[in-house]
């Protein structure tokens, strides 16, 4: 005999999905949206399930971006804003893939961060 199926509970997001989320947001926005546009405007999702969404501007990214360390900041200039791909940037900087993606990871954490401290 069937049961009747219960209805699907959607689950919060974990904290691991929502900070992918917004490396994933930051990552488009970032190379769409030049520095010459900074009222541009890019919605991060809270750091925690029920904490609100916030919005932060082109303007307020490239200020952080330009705070960052040297060589993070060039990895996140290059490979997002310039477009250089990773073998160029690797090759430019003289790193290798591992610290390439450690650097733009940690970079675009630093970003989703914004806003959270206003």
């Amino acid at each position: 005999m069937n049961q009747p199926s219960l209805p699907r509970i959607s689950r919060p997001a974990p904290a691991d999905a929502r900070q992918a989320e917004n490396r994933r947001r930051l990552r488009e926005f970032l190379r769409a949206i030049p520095r010459s546009e900074p009222e541009g405007r890019l919605e991060l999702l809270g750091p925690e399930n029920g904490q609100p969404a916030r919005l932060v501007t082109r303007a307020e990214l490239t200020e952080a971006i330009e705070q960052m360390r040297p060589r993070m900041r060039q990895v996140i200039s290059l490979t997002l804003e310039e477009h250089y791909d990773r073998e160029r940037v690797m090759a430019y900087l003289g790193i290798g893939l591992r610290t390439l993606e450690r650097e733009q990871a940690d970079g675009l954490d630093l970003l989703a961060e914004l806003g959270t401290n206003r």
